[in-house]
């Protein structure tokens, strides 16, 4: 092998002088039998999915936590948790791995889009599949609402708090302000709207809309331990009846979300003058256009008039908070080019994007999958180390539809022969390189421009199997010495 006294390495615009230590290389035929019988995948018996707990059909008020999970979730099983409402799935958590013991996820019943049919889906590899579901309903009434008016009749509807007919609701269209009163009388219908007729001109109804019951598969359905107050609760819009044709007014978006901590904005139309109201009709003081920035999550309502001499809470729109949650992120270490690197992402949630960084550039975009109480629910970000340039430090970026994102986690993902630096300026020193080994006639190796100092050769030879340095790093070779690269 030649050897010179100094090798100049030459990277973008430097000159370089590089030695190869001659390899020999054998090519060996290996003959291979390959089986043409198809495989066939063994699975356990699949067990089919039972409910546990409080995982039961249940009429449930805003805000309470809604049970939902199996008792006998199984090694080897998937699981999905889905809400199906209206003919379609809203996936809540899932597939999580069966960890022979009980698997469940938190839910909260925030308004009337979270009833619904709670199903539990259970699969295996080999095809089996069985569901065990309940059904929960939602105990108040959203987004009551006037659809038309004047004539000296009122029409008006509301949010379903389960599939019709199984929930009941009493209404009415009454002088009296409040529902409690006993000069009311209420009817019931099945059905989310209602129509009343031979008002008064000039004079003031209020419209009140609550949950009645419900029966499910010819079983009257409990309600989920106390609402507040021993009662479901009762809505109620004020209007002025009159005897022209008023323009209908809304509210937009009827559902709204709003970060915690953030912001929403609700826009009314139909009036003439503007004023809104939170959910106990109680005013808002100084809201008096046609928008409003709700900040609470809550029950918004809007008073109007109109050029009829119509006026009245005409709309309601229902506001609800969310917010980021954070993970954990696992996984890194040291690798050589050709290994496979895992990185990890536990207790993700539905509707949450995590992004990851490497080095604060994003690399990759993954969806969660839901976070339940008795599992470890993990994202995979997979990828085969193919070149040094990979090697960095790998953090999460977090979001929502809704909310500003969040950054969490750091792993550092290194290669052996990567220079840092970080105590002196000597190549033959492990604790310059980042996985602690001096590189070998088998090592790719980099010198990041990061480093705190850049190497020099200064005690004896060096071996490295290929060599980068980024732009405005260097390496020096003391006269006498040499730094032999290999090759590929």
């Amino acid at each position: 092998m030649k050897k010179i006294s100094d090798i100049l390495f030459a990277k973008n615009g430097r000159r370089v002088f590089i030695f190869f230590i001659p390899v020999l290389i054998f090519s060996i035929k290996i003959q291979a039998q390959v089986s043409t019988e198809r495989q066939t995948l063994d699975c356990d018996p699949f067990v089919a999915p039972v409910l546990f707990g409080l995982s039961q059909t249940y009429i449930f008020c805003k805000n309470n936590s809604v049970g939902f999970g199996v008792s006998n979730s199984k090694t080897g099983q998937k699981y999905r948790f889905s809400v199906y409402r209206n003919g379609g799935e809203n996936l809540r958590a899932g597939p999580l791995s069966g960890n022979g013991g009980q698997l469940s996820i938190s839910e909260t019943m925030r308004c009337a889009q979270n009833a619904g049919e709670y199903r539990v889906t259970a699969t295996n590899d080999c095809g089996s599949s069985a569901a065990a579901s309940f059904y929960a309903f939602y105990g108040s009434v959203d987004n009551l609402s006037i659809t038309g008016w004047g004539g000296n009749a009122v029409t008006f509807n509301w949010m379903p708090s389960g599939p019709k007919p199984a929930v009941t609701y009493y209404y009415a269209v009454t002088t009296q302000s409040d529902p409690t009163s006993p000069l009311i009388t209420y009817l019931t219908t099945t059905d989310t709207t209602a129509s009343v007729s031979g008002l008064v001109t000039g004079t003031t109804y209020y419209i009140h809309v609550r949950v009645k019951g419900a029966v499910w598969n010819a079983i009257t359905v409990n309600e989920y331990f106390n609402c507040p107050g021993g009662d479901f609760p009762t809505q109620t819009l004020k209007f002025i009846s009159c005897a022209g044709t008023p323009a209908v007014g809304s509210i937009s978006p009827a559902y709204a979300v709003a970060c915690n901590g953030g912001t929403t904005t609700l826009t009314a139309s139909g009036g003439n003058t503007y004023q809104w109201y939170k959910e106990d009709n109680s005013i808002i003081t100084g809201a008096t256009t046609s928008s409003y920035t709700a900040s609470t999550a809550g029950e918004y309502r809007v008073y109007i008039t109109t050029g009829a001499g119509c006026a009245g809470m005409v709309s309601s729109a229902t506001v609800t908070q969310t917010s980021v949650t954070t993970g954990v992120f696992s996984g890194g270490g040291c690798f050589h080019v050709g290994d496979s690197v895992r990185l990890g992402i536990s207790k993700t949630v539905v509707g949450q994007t995590y992004k990851v960084l490497k080095d604060g550039v994003e690399v990759a975009s993954l969806q969660g999958i839901g976070k339940a109480a008795e599992s470890i629910d993990t994202i995979w970000y997979n990828f085969k180390f193919t070149a040094t340039s990979q090697a960095g430090t790998y953090t999460v970026r977090v979001n929502n539809p809704y909310c500003t994102a969040v950054d969490f986690g750091s792993v550092s993902v290194s290669t052996y022969g990567s220079w840092i630096g970080t105590l002196n300026v000597n190549w033959g020193d492990p604790l310059n390189w980042s996985c602690g080994g001096v590189p070998d006639a088998n090592t790719d190796v980099i010198i990041k421009s990061s480093a705190t100092h850049f190497p020099e050769i200064n005690a004896s030879d060096a071996y490295c199997k290929s060599l980068d340095v980024e732009t405005g790093a260097s390496i020096k070779v003391k006269a006498g010495l040499h730094l032999f690269i290999t090759g590929p």
